[in-house]
Order: C-alpha cells, then structure tokens, then sequence
C-alpha cells in the first residue's frame, strides 16, 4: 500500500482482516510511525523511486494500491509498478475524473475516484438502504452462514466447462453460485 493517509490507512485495515503480509510505502515519518503502531511492515521512503518500491517487494508482490495524494504521483507509481511486475494487480485513487484513462493507460488494473465512490454510495444508500445493508452484512460480516467469495476455476477444476447444473455445486459443496 503506497501512502498512509485516510485512504491508505483504512485499506490497511481491510487488508490485514484477512492477512497478515501488508507492507505500506510512506514517506512522512509520523504517517509510517502510525502505521507501524497498528503492526504494519513499513518501507520509509518515496514510492515513486524503483528503489523503494523493490524493497517494498514489488517485484514479487501480487496486489498493489497507490493511494498517494496526488495523481501524479498515482501515475507515477503505477508505471513504475508496472515495470517491476508484469502480472502484478494494481488498484490506484484518482482524485480527479479525468485522470482514471491516464492511470489505466500506464497500467493500473483498476481506478478508484474516491469522491465519487462515496457519492455513488450515498445515492445508493438513499435509494436502496435494504440492498447496502445486505451487501455489507454478506461481505464483511464474519458470523454469518453466507459470505460472498470470488473464486476462480483453473483448466483442471472438475467444475471447468460444465454449466452450473451439471457441476452440482449446490447439492455436492453447499455453495449458492451468484454469477
């Protein structure tokens, strides 16, 4: 995670819910120290250099967020990323509307606007308070009989080329197939 600010402090939090290996790239001390105080591995440096980001692990990494303050910098990153690890998955914020095509462009995977994100919600919440509720409940809730999971089936899968009928997922393992 690349910044410790509003953004990337509480994507830190969604993240360790469910594993331990974050490590936050921050360059503002008080920032990194805050970070490392909730048990985070912090890299204390730019995210923009290669150098920093190597040691971060990019090379190897699986997921990447840019959550830096500026686009700019978001872009910058991402490209840099992009180098470093081909198959990597990044997720980067946009403060500006305009610059997701730029981002996308130089290899983010996905583009998250935060401010229209919570708009999106907040419109959402006003219309369809009912289906937020059950979708927050089904994807953080940790006591529930059902949980909303993204798997996805290699050429090898006994499941791999049969519809959802023949794979009698249901009746074999339980599992309630949404799409």
């Amino acid at each position: 995670v690349c910044g410790y600010g509003r953004v990337g402090e509480n994507v830190c939090r969604e993240l360790l819910a469910t594993s331990p290996e974050v490590v936050v790239v921050e360059r503002d001390e008080e920032a990194a120290e805050r970070a490392r105080s909730e048990g985070v591995m912090v890299i204390q440096g730019d995210a923009t250099e290669v150098e920093v980001l190597e040691e971060a692990g990019v090379p190897r990494a699986r997921g990447l967020v840019a959550a830096l303050q500026t686009d700019a910098d978001n872009l910058f990153v991402t490209l840099t990323a992009r180098s470093l690890n081909p198959t990597l998955y990044i997720v980067t914020r946009s403060v500006y509307p305009q610059s997701t095509d730029k981002l996308l462009y130089a290899g983010a995977d996905r583009v998250i606007s935060p401010y229209v994100m919570s708009a999106k919600r907040m419109a959402n919440l006003l219309q369809k308070p009912g289906v937020c509720d059950f979708l927050d409940l089904v994807m953080h809730a940790e006591d529930i009989e059902y949980r909303i999971e993204e798997v996805e089936l290699g050429p090898r899968s006994p499941y791999a080329g049969k519809t959802v009928g023949e794979s009698r997922l249901r009746a074999d393992t339980g599992v309630l197939v949404l799409a």
